[in-house]
């Protein structure tokens, strides 16, 4: 996915026209009030899962066959996690590309809300299997799981 950003000010003479979602181009010759700064960015692309009750050892959250192509951010960005009940200790649970590990998910123990890394953006072909996969020794009181991750359609 390309993010472009451009900032245009008073007296600049190009402006961005968006022909559809994935197309724009910029025109030149415009007055100072149209002076604007504009972003492209593709369609948003959020998956979403729960698990309810405790988890178990090496619990599967989450598998889900791309049906179009994704990118997942740096940082798994704007992504969220909630456990109605809270873990004893950190539970980490691994978010995998075709059984690779890309990202992690994780509760730190009293905490109802899970935070998100992943060192580098991953984007999913069409076809490609996106899977969380909870600890091989699951925490014993963390339990009910709302999980959303926000990608981008590329």
């Amino acid at each position: 996915m390309t993010v472009s950003i451009l900032t245009f000010a008073s007296g600049d003479t190009d402006y961005i026209t968006k022909h559809n979602t994935n197309n724009a181009s910029i025109k030149s010759n415009v007055d100072a009030n149209e002076a604007a700064i504009a972003a492209i960015v593709a369609p948003g692309y959020d998956i979403g899962s729960t698990y309810n009750g405790a988890i178990p050892d090496g619990a599967v959250l989450l598998r889900y066959p791309m049906p179009r192509a994704i990118e997942l951010p740096v940082g798994l960005t704007a992504s969220a996690g909630v456990a109605a009940v809270t873990a004893s200790s950190q539970a980490v649970f691994n978010i995998q590309k075709n059984g690779g590990t890309v990202g992690t998910m994780t509760f730190a123990a009293a905490s109802t809300t899970a935070t998100f890394s992943a060192a580098s953006a991953t984007t999913f072909a069409a076809g490609d299997v996106l899977t969380v996969v909870g600890p091989a020794t699951a925490d014993s009181t963390l339990a009910d799981i709302g999980l959303s991750l926000a990608g981008m359609r590329v």
